[in-house]
């Protein structure tokens, strides 16, 4: 979904909103879910064109954490703000570098550890509909995510480059990716019951790429990177509610994540040399499923 249809709804609900004043209202959550990451991206060298290298990072499992804040004050602002951090405990990592395309080095990963961060906070303004049974809350903020991939035992499985590296040899891999940027969005909740409510949302970013990562084939031979681009990111939540008290309430969340760069630049070096090479593209891909317990104030 691009940014002009975020820009379209939320304008379209928002001319027929009810621009009242309420009374002050906030909530606090902690919860717990099940996550996977899939992160990949591919470069050509300036130097050889004909050479292409790609990552890939996938079904990367992780438990996470998570804490949502959120704040309206009697003149309906908004003030949110997002935390979540997952310990990664499985995946595979794959990369193939190919000259006019054949391949002539594989290697693998089953064994990884490694981190998920994100961190979002914004400021809003709440119109309320049917007798505030629904709200939706255009919202304007910033966020930063980031992922922390290491494989310790990454697995060189063809190589026709260089006879002295062995195949059945282990390696050391390294990776850590950071999107941060402003966003636009909206959230809208609707209560279906007196006490079972409907929530969800939409956020569009204008993001920074940077990705840094670190290999080791041999002693003397290391494979340093730094990536940079410019791009976008969607993100999409959906919920639903139950209000146990007036002051407690129970959640189930899914979340879902589509991240991806233009063209882009990477400096480093490949084996003895260094390299400057074109990022083609950068994707990241989450979906995450939480259960939350949260304090109404």
């Amino acid at each position: 979904m691009s940014k002009n249809c975020f820009i379209f709804i939320v304008g379209l609900l928002c001319s027929t909103a009810n621009l009242s004043a309420v009374y002050d209202f906030g909530s606090f959550e902690l919860g717990a879910g099940y996550r996977i990451d899939r992160l990949r991206w591919n470069i050509v060298p300036e130097r050889h064109p004909q050479v292409e290298t790609e990552n890939r990072w996938e079904d990367l499992r992780s438990v996470q954490v998570s804490a949502a804040a959120r704040y309206t004050n009697c003149y309906n602002f908004l003030f949110r703000g997002l935390a979540d951090i997952g310990e990664i405990y499985h995946g595979t990592e794959k990369r193939i570098i190919s000259i006019e395309d054949r391949d002539l080095i594989h290697a693998r990963s089953k064994a990884n550890t490694g981190e998920v961060f994100d961190l979002s906070g914004g400021i809003g303004y709440t119109f309320h509909f049917l007798c505030d049974r629904s709200t939706i809350s255009p919202i304007v903020g910033y966020s930063y995510h980031q992922q922390h991939v290491r494989m310790n035992q990454l697995l060189l499985t063809r190589n026709d480059f260089d006879d002295r590296c062995p195949r059945d040899k282990h390696f050391r891999s390294i990776y850590h990716a950071r999107w941060k940027g402003p966003f636009v969005g909206f959230e809208l909740t609707f209560w279906m019951l007196c006490n079972i409510q409907l929530y969800g949302g939409a956020e569009y970013t204008w993001a920074h790429y940077r990705g840094t990562g670190r290999r080791h084939f041999r002693i003397e031979i290391v494979d340093q990177i730094k990536q940079h681009a410019e791009g976008r990111g969607e993100v999409f939540n959906l919920g639903i509610r139950y209000e146990i008290t007036p002051n407690f309430m129970l959640s189930v969340l899914g979340n879902y994540q589509a991240w991806r760069t233009w063209s882009g630049h990477e400096r480093g070096r490949l084996f003895t040399r260094r390299e400057d090479a074109r990022l083609h593209v950068a994707h990241w891909h989450t979906w995450c499923v939480s259960g939350t317990a949260g304090w109404f104030y």
